[in-house]
């Protein structure tokens, strides 16, 4: 009779952070339903109602309600309750069902929220905006404002109060590490109020690459901002959504010198220009 062979198991790679993944021995899973007990990071990132709704439709399939190999992580703090550094979500899901909760305590682990959710789902530029905003930073609490106020995409806001093109690069990567500082208001507030005109005819105008044209726009000498709302407003049919911003560049010049009079002066080459001034900005930043 042939031995029978146990089954291979296929070896899962571990996605975790690693300060839940390579918790010393002693570090206990426990499992509690006394919610009080716990406190949200004051930097996390906002729970949204779809985050709670996708994550209550997640726990519910697994058949426990929670999964005890990942529990939350939390730390101590000094007036004894637990600060949750990872797994807010589930908490908050868990909490509002009267379902149990799955947490393990590090008190080693310094790391922010999040850098700890970098293996999992990765923070968004508002998740970074809000979080910074909530600390006290005063630049991120003036792009959250910019963004309210305007309604603009954040990398879109951040290109603007950044004095880069928006679309330009680089601002991203400054939100998320922190370094993001605004460097010309005055300028970002005539450039977000153009994009507001337009989009009242033509609302593309709030996309990344609508939105870096009219910026650039703004660079050129003798370029009339009032002109050309006026001639999205009497035009519209001229409006359309384009792949580049290039393309963007080239239809605005035909909307503003739709019908041009030669008394206006001499027609400028805006979308050359506006390149042009494009190109030298990044080169010099």
């Amino acid at each position: 009779m042939s031995r029978r062979m146990p089954p291979q198991r296929t070896k899962i790679r571990d996605e975790r952070p690693a300060c839940i993944r390579k918790l010393p021995d002693e570090f206990t899973i426990r499992w509690t339903m006394d919610y009080e007990m716990f406190e949200y990071h004051p930097e996390n990132r906002e729970t949204t109602p779809q985050a709670l709704k996708d994550r209550e439709y997640e726990l519910q399939q697994t058949g426990y309600y929670w999964e005890p190999g990942l529990p939350m992580l939390c730390r101590t703090l000094p007036n004894g309750k637990l600060q949750i550094l990872e797994g807010h979500t589930r908490y908050t899901v868990s909490k509002q069902n009267g379902w149990p909760v799955w947490y393990v305590v590090n008190d080693q682990c310094k790391l922010h929220p999040r850098q700890i959710s970098a293996k999992s789902r990765g923070w968004t530029l508002r998740d970074h905006m809000e979080s910074r905003a909530q600390s006290g930073n005063a630049n991120y609490v003036k792009l959250r404002d910019f963004v309210t106020v305007h309604k603009l995409p954040v990398s879109i806001a951040a290109s603007l109060l950044g004095g880069r093109a928006a679309s330009g690069g680089y601002v991203s990567q400054d939100v998320r590490e922190g370094t993001f500082e605004v460097r010309d208001q005055e300028t970002a507030e005539r450039v977000a109020a153009l994009i507001d005109a337009v989009a009242v005819v033509f609302s593309p105008a709030k996309t990344s690459k609508c939105a870096a044209a009219l910026h650039r726009l703004m660079w050129v000498g003798g370029f009339d901002p009032d002109w050309l709302v006026i001639q999205c407003q009497r035009n519209p049919s001229m409006l359309r959504e384009c792949a580049t911003v290039e393309q963007y560049l080239q239809m605005f010049e035909q909307v503003y010198y739709f019908r041009w009079h030669r008394k206006k002066g001499r027609p400028i080459a805006l979308a050359k220009e506006a390149q042009e001034e494009f190109l030298e900005r990044s080169g010099r930043l």
